[in-house]
């Protein structure tokens, strides 16, 4: 099934990183002028009236919300632009590709814990999910439409193709999930790439079976069949793609 290609998701997760620092930056700053403007008042106000202790207080209060507002600046956006999250992804890519599903899944888990905000994570975390028969694919439908929304206006292919078969897997929804995975198979050949194209002409050939359409099924076929299989999604979709047609053949021959 079709492997996510992580790869062409990095610019979209530096981009979101960078637009939540900047967000982050301005409302840390909007909430320390505002501190400061009311303990300003306040000082004023107990200066005028001679109440020197009150007018003290006040200062400290406003140099301790200063602080404060420092500490939590840096440890948010810190955070936030921490690159830990991603290498977790890259592990569980990896895991993935040798076929350690569980592994991965648990390292993009960590990847979350650390960037609530990781597209990637979301979107390999959806797809392993549903690449298993019997899994939970109304999470995994949630997780898939989170990188979908959070990858902005340029959405990848790998993003597309896992919502499309989300969409299958979860509401078996033809319609939609066929437009994604064309859109997302599209794409790919336009990039010159045949990463995840294996898998990806697999979840087209299981709609277009679904939908009784084995002339197209066929023909998918044999396109994926020219594809020699590399990582343990493509062998799962190739296996995949061979019990569909062991069962179009017996139906035939029974015919």
């Amino acid at each position: 099934m079709n492997k996510v290609v992580h790869l062409e998701l990095l610019p979209i997760q530096k981009g979101l990183m960078g637009a939540m620092r900047v967000y982050t930056a301005r409302l840390l700053v909007l909430l320390s002028v505002a501190a400061l403007i009311f303990c300003l008042f306040i000082s004023i106000e107990t200066g005028l009236r001679r109440q020197f202790v009150p007018s003290l207080i006040a200062l400290m209060l406003l140099l301790t919300t200063m602080c404060v507002m420092l500490l939590v600046a840096r440890t948010w956006i810190g955070r936030w632009g921490d690159r830990s999250d991603m290498a977790l992804v890259l592990i569980g890519n990896h895991l993935d590709d040798q076929g350690s599903f569980r592994d991965a899944a648990i390292h993009y888990w960590r990847a979350l814990r650390k960037n609530p905000f990781n597209v990637v994570a979301y979107n390999n975390l959806a797809y392993s999910i549903l690449s298993k028969d019997g899994g939970d694919y109304r999470k995994a439908f949630i997780y898939a439409q989170l990188a979908y929304f959070l990858s902005g206006r340029n959405k990848a292919a790998s993003v597309l193709e896992t919502v499309g078969w989300a969409y299958y897997r979860h509401l078996g929804d033809l319609d939609r999930s066929e437009k994604l995975i064309r859109l997302a198979i599209t794409m790919t050949v336009a990039d010159g790439s045949a990463y995840g194209l294996l898998q990806s002409l697999y979840h087209l050939m299981v709609v277009a079976y679904h939908r009784g359409n084995q002339v197209q099924a066929k023909k998918l076929y044999d396109a994926l069949r020219s594809i020699e299989p590399v990582t343990a999604y493509d062998f799962v979709a190739r296996n995949g793609a061979e019990r569909i047609a062991k069962h179009w053949i017996n139906t035939t021959d029974e015919g």
